[in-house]
């Protein structure tokens, strides 16, 4: 009894929140729509911290790469456009710099 309570805690503690069979229920099938799109704006945020992380490191190219991921998941984050301009600015390059700063406008 106690090895299965065990299991099932770990497999709460492991398992996405799609996998439990409450988030595939009709009545969570609106609710899914908005944590799609919370999810991948909270991955977007991720990929932008992990960004300024690596420009804290004076690693610019590859803060840069984690601020287009950031865009890639949520294009209207502007902290990430503004990020961008940044890092591309220390590169440097500053053509793309100024393309990503209009960008964040």
């Amino acid at each position: 009894m106690i090895a299965v309570a065990v299991s099932v805690a770990a497999l709460l503690l492991v398992a996405p929140p799609d996998a439990t069979h409450s988030a595939r229920h009709p009545a969570n099938v609106s609710a899914q729509a908005g944590q799609s799109s919370a999810s991948a704006r909270e991955a977007a945020y991720r990929a932008n911290n992990l960004g300024v992380a690596l420009l804290e490191q004076f690693k610019h190219a590859e803060g840069a790469e984690q601020f287009r991921r950031a865009l890639k998941l949520d294009p209207q984050l502007a902290l990430a456009h503004i990020n961008l301009a940044v890092a591309l600015y220390n590169v440097p390059d500053a053509d793309a710099a100024a393309r990503a700063a209009a960008d964040a406008l």
